[in-house]
């Protein structure tokens, strides 16, 4: 909805020139629960695909769906699966990380949503009525669990045993 005035039509390209200038192509760290499913013929896996991210009871943008099914994209999936064709291996992941990091892999396709190979779709239709999704932040001061700086000296050196609340831990019906 045109909040300028302007009367602009919606157009994607708007849309996702807006999200790369403020750099929210990702999707927000926390807990989210997964809403309804619906189809989309252009993202891998065609029927019962896609699954909104609800957060607080509010449907949001976001969602999990099968990737968007465009040749960038595709290569791309296929580059990433002979890195790490066999998960066991240390070497591979190794390599992975690397090819990641220094550009030679580039799996920064998406605004925010998170894209699924078909496989990983399929194995994920199988839970997610009940499924919860954790996104985990990349910064040191962020994380879903917030356990203090003496965990391990509570934990270790404790004649008593601790509350898991006195390490950081809250009850599950905090998070539905």
């Amino acid at each position: 909805m045109d909040q300028t005035g302007k009367k602009r039509k919606y157009d994607d390209e708007i849309v996702y020139d807006w999200i790369d200038r403020n750099k929210t192509r990702f999707t927000s760290p926390g807990i989210y629960d997964l809403g309804v499913t619906t189809s989309d013929p252009q993202y891998a896996g065609r029927d019962n695909n896609v699954k909104s991210l609800v957060k607080n009871n509010k449907e949001l943008a976001a969602a999990i769906h099968g990737y968007y099914v465009e040749q960038p994209r595709t290569l791309a999936l296929q580059a990433a699966r002979k890195y790490i064709n066999d998960l066991r291996n240390p070497e591979a992941k190794k390599q992975f990380i690397d090819a990641v990091s220094t550009g030679k892999l580039n799996l920064d396709m998406s605004y925010g949503c998170i894209n699924l190979s078909v496989d990983m779709l399929n194995i994920l239709k199988k839970y997610w009525d009940k499924a919860k999704v954790f996104v985990l932040s990349e910064s040191e001061d962020n994380y879903l669990v917030d356990n203090s700086e003496n965990y391990f000296d509570k934990m270790m050196n404790n004649t008593e045993c601790p509350s898991p609340e006195s390490l950081g831990a809250e009850y599950a019906s905090a998070f539905g």
